[in-house]
């Protein structure tokens, strides 16, 4: 990943530490965020049903639902390798969970500078719920922190000691980046709840695990590749080794009774979990084998 990321970007955080009794939630409404009106701890996007759906594929796969599947994945794994938000959100989440921040003595501690400036890991706190904007890095060759000029992300977390919560979520602003030679811009939702990111980064993980797991992304917002824009509003899954998983859901699919996953591998189809098996693709010959051996195969290229 380049390392001129995100984790070069100038972090503003709210961290607040929420002992274990009396109930955080009582603590959480009588904390004020920056002198201006009350801080709520919110509760985290409910994403348990996206993660059996990535778990449990309904759907079974036949030659038409394939066919149809690939359209619609294929568009998708296109436009995530293209603008490259994957590694962008996960590098901004890493840095988030590792980052150092100041002692928080009275729950709250505001944090506004270059990373490395503070004091205290996370772990060394109980319980808590995080806010972090995050300056993108630009166009420039070299990266500018001005949130005017290249935007910004906002992530938001709980956590406790031993570790970060399941779901990340937050918002993109404006956010520049370059990614494989070209100009992404990314910002914009339909959602207007400040969760126009959702990210299911695992359960049971420490802080410096972030990646090790599959990770879901459920994103809603435009991007802008070049002078080309266009709307993402999916879900995919991100496994340790680099494969990614579209969920194709039934109302695509409408024969197959219910979704499927299809699965790629630097660009190529490398297998479809659904009902009725799963499947290993041979990208050249577009020919999918179950486990029993049944075969499906994109009608006119198959044996």
């Amino acid at each position: 990943m380049d390392d001129c990321s995100l984790s070069r970007a100038e972090i503003r955080c709210w961290v607040m530490q929420l002992p274990r009794a009396p109930s955080w939630l009582a603590v959480a409404a009588a904390v004020t965020a920056c002198g201006e009106g009350r801080l709520t701890v919110p509760e985290p996007p409910d994403m348990e049903a996206l993660v059996l759906a990535y778990e449990s594929p309904q759907g079974r796969l036949d030659e038409a639902v394939l066919v149809d599947a690939l359209l619609f994945a294929t568009a998708h794994v296109e436009t995530v390798r293209s603008i490259g938000i994957d590694r962008e959100l996960l590098d901004a989440v890493r840095v988030t969970f590792e980052a150092e921040y100041e002692p928080a003595s009275s729950a709250l501690v505001e944090v506004d500078g270059e990373l490395g400036r503070s004091q205290l890991g996370l772990s060394a706190l109980s319980e808590g719920y995080l806010r972090a904007r995050r300056v993108c890095r630009g166009w420039q060759s070299e990266p500018i922190v001005d949130s005017e000029l290249n935007g910004s992300v906002v992530l938001a977390a709980t956590f406790t000691a031993d570790g970060p919560d399941p779901v990340v979520w937050g918002e993109a602003t404006e956010c520049r980046y370059g990614f494989d030679g070209r100009r992404v811009r990314v910002g914009g939702a339909t959602r207007d709840d400040g969760r126009a990111l959702r990210l299911h980064i695992g359960r049971g993980l420490g802080f410096s695990d972030v990646g090790r797991e599959p990770v879901i992304f459920d994103l809603d917002l435009d991007f802008q590749l070049d002078d080309f824009t266009a709307r993402l509003s999916a879900d995919f899954r991100v496994t340790a080794l680099d494969e990614v998983e579209v969920r194709v859901p039934e109302p695509v699919i409408p024969s197959a009774e219910g979704h499927i996953i299809v699965q790629y591998w630097g660009g190529a189809l490398v297998g479809v979990r659904a009902s009725n098996g799963n499947f290993v693709c041979e990208p050249g010959a577009l020919k999918c084998v179950a486990e029993d051996g049944s075969e499906v195969s994109l009608p006119g290229l198959g044996p």
